[in-house]
């Protein structure tokens, strides 16, 4: 019998958590069991080939589908083409685009479809109605995995079926985490962080729901209690220009360093003393995940699947959303806690080994796929 084959299809913005996530499973799946594609929808308004790049590096199959409108005939053509040419028995869809690109052919060709939910950002208005239209067609799925408990009760509040939904919590590739270096000295200079500077940072998508400027706000209550810090903002996003504005606003411009877009993410988690997540909706977000695994100890909002990462005081420090100065108190505690500091992120290693490593993530994707599949031959045999 030959391997399952699966075709992984998204419409990426960049190297985020949900990418992440894709090209772990892509990495972890049994290849004895499990044939894999990556499809990713690029639109000429806004083409990104990061996800495709970097699983090409790695060896993975990948297709691009040029997207040359927002409702794209064409490229629908060509998703049934590929369904049908690479003989795929699972379409498994990632974000709202190739869900709602994927639905279609699925059903013309009567393919079984699964989606995995992310989590909705509600970021505006029009946002949240694509998501409300989203969650409906979610109904028509074969399978959706939540990335968290509250994301699958936010299904559950749009009456998604319960007997859909799957929670699968991420995962992380341990063995390439990065531990916290000795000599950071170029990456220092590259930056513009003198050697005795403490460095606070966070990593992610410049937009409203991460909360960023909440981070901020804190950052300059911290500053009045600790000068000697700098503050580093990783990601790009539509907010940059704003966050800055706001920086600068603040008098703070000096003491906050934006990289944009960063990809040796893994060297800028071992410049952290504190990482800090401020995000005001989460599902369970890979970048607290890598900088747990790289020993930088976290302050992190308790929202979305976050609490169920973060144990507080045990592991990590959790913290009200929209409370900069919660934020403030917890990053000065641990900066000055070194022991503590150690003791957190000994245990968040372990925790990340026996919870959310990459290996126990796919092998519950892989159970899933199974099921579909045995599903989908008793349903033809009836």
């Amino acid at each position: 019998m030959r391997p399952i084959r699966v075709l992984h299809l998204t419409k990426s913005a960049g190297l985020y958590g949900a990418e992440k996530v894709i090209l772990n499973l892509l990495e972890h799946l049994n290849p004895d069991k499990f044939d894999i594609y990556l499809a990713a929808f690029v639109e000429d308004r806004r083409p990104h080939r990061e996800l495709l790049k970097e699983s090409e590096k790695r060896g993975g199959k990948t297709i691009a589908i040029r997207c040359r409108k927002r409702l794209d005939v064409q490229a629908l053509k060509e998703l049934l083409s590929i369904l049908k040419k690479n003989d795929i028995d699972i379409l498994h869809c990632h974000e709202m685009k190739s869900r709602a690109y994927g639905l279609i052919a699925a059903k013309v060709i009567e393919l079984p479809i699964v989606a995995t939910n992310h989590n909705w950002i509600r970021e505006n208005r029009t946002v949240a109605t694509y998501e409300l239209l989203d969650a409906f067609s979610l109904r028509f799925f074969d399978r959706i995995i939540a990335v968290s408990e509250e994301v699958k009760q936010l299904m559950l509040k749009f009456k998604i079926p319960q007997r859909l939904i799957s929670v699968v919590r991420n995962g992380i590739n341990l063995k390439e985490s990065c531990e916290k270096r000795d000599d950071n000295t170029s990456l220092r200079h590259a930056l513009g962080i003198a050697e005795n500077v403490r460095v606070v940072g966070m990593v992610g998508r410049l937009s409203i729901e991460k909360g960023i400027k909440y981070f901020l706000e804190a950052a300059q209550k911290t500053l009045v209690k600790m000068p000697n810090i700098c503050f580093l903002i990783v990601g790009d996003g539509a907010m940059e220009k704003e966050l800055k504005q706001h920086t600068k606003m603040m008098g703070i411009e000096g003491r906050v360093v934006f990289t944009g877009f960063y990809k040796d993410i893994a060297a800028l988690y071992s410049l952290l003393d504190v990482y800090v997540l401020t995000s005001l909706r989460e599902g369970t977000p890979m970048a607290l995940l890598e900088a747990m695994a790289a020993r930088v100890p976290v302050v992190a909002t308790g929202v979305g699947g976050v609490a169920q990462v973060v144990r507080h005081n045990e592991n990590g420090i959790l913290v009200k959303s929209h409370d900069p100065e919660e934020i403030s108190e917890s990053v000065l505690h641990l900066l000055r806690n070194p022991l503590e500091s150690a003791r957190l992120t000994a245990n968040a290693k372990k925790a990340l080994r026996e919870e959310y490593s990459a290996e126990r993530m796919a092998g519950q994707y892989e159970n899933i796929y199974i099921d579909i599949v045995n599903e989908a031959v008793k349903n033809r045999n009836d």
